[in-house]
């Protein structure tokens, strides 16, 4: 059996009990229009805001559990480098050690670090980056895998710690990147199986790709049961973290429905054209 989350919802049920008292609204139809509310509240408050957000968030932490090592990153630490520690790895070139300018140097390390990057030689990269200066020193090479991003060392908040790790396959690195970017929406999704099941509207794309796998749906209360919303994912947030979405949900509709009850009372709003879309007890 998986995790459950229950929240107060005293101060919504009071206002559903108070408009079925006055308006005489069936509490059936009213429940499953709260309901309906409420998830879709769900989804909008399940991370990520957005999907500009969540890419610009899974880049970083990606960049942060590995980075593709280029020329670049080696020219900057070779260009910190003093005359004498730029000779460093050379010493059986003695036309290098002793005549050769700094410039020629600094060619001669570019060309044999290029060299190591293309026979992607770990070892050679690894005694080459322990001799730059600046962070680089304290960087390692290693080969690609998606255990480099999945196993981060990660923060309180979820977010990959710099991990300092250089890799040398580019392709399979931005395949990788480009392929955990279309995750975004996985959390959200997981709710939309029951806010279908309750007449939700299609919600954007790339959230609804991700309905496939999820199941759910939301238990209308009868005279002795609560209302329940029962949902079934792969990729769900911890129970605190949804109780807290569940909770700022369950307070909002109550304040929402407190607020459309003054509307209809004061006559603000239709209330025959409400029980007209919602249905009234005649009894």
């Amino acid at each position: 059996m998986g995790d459950s989350v229950t929240v107060d919802a005293k101060d919504l049920e009071h206002w559903i009990w108070v408009f079925q008292r006055e308006f005489n609204v069936d509490v059936f139809m009213f429940v499953k229009r709260q309901m309906r509310l409420m998830l879709r509240d769900f989804i909008r408050w399940s991370p990520p805001e957005s999907l500009s957000l969540a890419r610009e968030k899974i880049t970083r932490d990606f960049r942060r559990s590995s980075e593709v090592l280029g020329s670049e990153q080696i020219s900057k630490g070779l260009s910190r480098l003093n005359s004498k520690n730029l000779r460093f790895g050379i010493e059986q070139r003695a036309d290098m050690v002793t005549a050769a300018s700094d410039e020629q140097v600094f060619t001669f390390q570019m060309a044999r670090a290029n060299e190591l990057i293309q026979r992607k030689d770990y070892q050679g990269l690894n005694a080459l980056l322990r001799n730059l200066k600046g962070k680089l020193s304290k960087w390692y090479a290693l080969p690609f895998s998606t255990g480099l991003f999945y196993g981060a060392t990660r923060g309180a908040r979820g977010g990959v710690r710099q991990q300092k790790r250089f890799v040398m396959e580019k392709a399979q690195w931005k395949s990788q990147l480009s392929k955990i970017c279309k995750h975004a929406g996985r959390l959200k999704a997981g709710w939309l199986p029951a806010y279908y099941s309750v007449g939700g509207k299609t919600v954007a794309k790339w959230i609804d790709d991700h309905r496939t796998g999820a199941r759910g749906d939301v238990q209308l209360p009868d005279v002795n049961a609560d209302a329940k919303v029962c949902v079934a994912v792969n990729y769900a947030l911890g129970v605190g973290k949804t109780r807290a979405i569940v909770g700022r949900a369950v307070e909002a509709r109550g304040n929402a429905t407190r607020r459309e009850f003054f509307l209809f009372y004061y006559g603000k709003k239709d209330i025959e054209k409400f029980r007209g879309e919602f249905g009234f007890d005649e009894s």
